[in-house]
């Protein structure tokens, strides 16, 4: 028994000093990088794969989680000529807005400079008008191209990071969000777990990512979980069994 006792005073301090120099993550926002399905690009560039419960042998590719290929993006329509001198270059971007000049300085015929008014020619402000137009409709449809772009690029940062500190570093793909208010912090974590793989194809046409799943089973985020107020340590356990069983 004294033995027992021992055992069990021992493996409870080198769980306290685990605890308190590597401490688990309580917030998914203190992970250094995270990203959220359901705020993913609605894009075709962008492919989610769901379980659908079917065998490998009948889903292809059944173990890819996320593929990204960089998407083509387009430049805005620009506006007609009799506009060009008087649009500011903020309307090529996508966020940007289209400012007009009210006044110019032109060189009149007799060499000397005056001023002319936007609106001294009538069909102006219609070109405006029908211009842009074209470019809201273009913004509307380019927008998700260029989130989908913004995606894949915080991605190759990913992988640069991935080959970099490849061994200090897991991707993962999270699942049962648990949010617990507590005195001592919030908890707020996925709390079941699937090992990552990142693959990288910049051979292909338009280059892609594929986020797929390692052999490992999913697994229980225990250091959390063991940490959460007035925890079970055995209805945790028979979880744990009824994981690996299923």
């Amino acid at each position: 028994m004294a033995v027992r006792e021992r055992l069990t005073k021992l493996f409870e301090y080198l769980k306290a000093y685990t605890d308190l120099r590597y401490p688990p993550v309580r917030d998914i926002a203190q992970q250094p990088r995270s990203l959220w399905l359901k705020d993913l690009p609605s894009h075709p560039s962008v492919e989610l794969f769901r379980d659908t419960g079917k065998s490998d042998v009948e889903a292809e590719d059944s173990d890819i989680v996320l593929r990204l290929t960089r998407p083509v993006i387009t430049n805005c329509p620009p506006p007609p000529t009799a506009l060009s001198e008087w649009v500011k270059p903020s309307w090529q971007e996508l966020t940007g807005t289209v400012e007009v000049q009210s006044t110019r300085n032109v060189i009149g015929k007799d060499g000397k400079t005056k001023i002319e008014l936007f609106g001294a020619d009538s069909q102006r402000p219609l070109l405006l008008s029908e211009w842009q137009q074209r470019r809201e409709q273009w913004i509307t449809n380019e927008r998700p191209a260029r989130q989908s772009l913004t995606l894949f690029q915080a991605v190759y940062e990913w992988y640069g990071v991935q080959e970099r500190e490849g061994e200090r570093i897991e991707l993962l793909v999270g699942d049962g969000l648990l949010h617990c208010p507590d005195a001592g912090g919030t908890f707020r974590h996925p709390v079941l777990l699937q090992k990552l793989e990142l693959e990288f194809y910049p051979e292909k046409r338009q280059p892609q990512f594929v986020f797929r799943k390692r052999e490992q089973p999913p697994e229980l985020y225990m250091e959390f979980i063991r940490v959460l107020p007035a925890v079970n340590n055995q209805q945790l356990a028979r979880c744990a069994d009824e994981l690996k069983k299923a």
